[in-house]
């Protein structure tokens, strides 16, 4: 059985993934850093770093977000012109 996407299927991610987007859009724009595995997984209930680290692959696979290399905290959001 495949998870429902979320919105409507626009974004192309399942709806932990969106939540997981959403909350690091919204760190960035308000602290100017990419959040931690830990605060991810608090924020939307992920239980281990391992099962973030699989959300981010995920959409990074997808290009909504890019890993910035040799950096802690290296998250970087993408914005897709519409």
């Amino acid at each position: 059985m495949s998870e429902r996407k979320y919105p409507s299927g626009k974004l192309g991610v399942t709806m932990k993934q969106h939540l997981v987007l959403e909350f690091v859009k919204k760190y960035c724009a308000e602290k100017g850093y990419s959040p931690s595995y830990q605060e991810i997984g608090e924020s939307v209930g992920i239980a281990s770093k391992s099962g973030v680290k699989r959300m981010i692959d995920a959409l990074v696979d997808r290009g909504h977000l890019e890993l910035l290399p040799r950096r802690a905290r290296s998250l970087a959001v993408i914005e897709k012109a519409a």
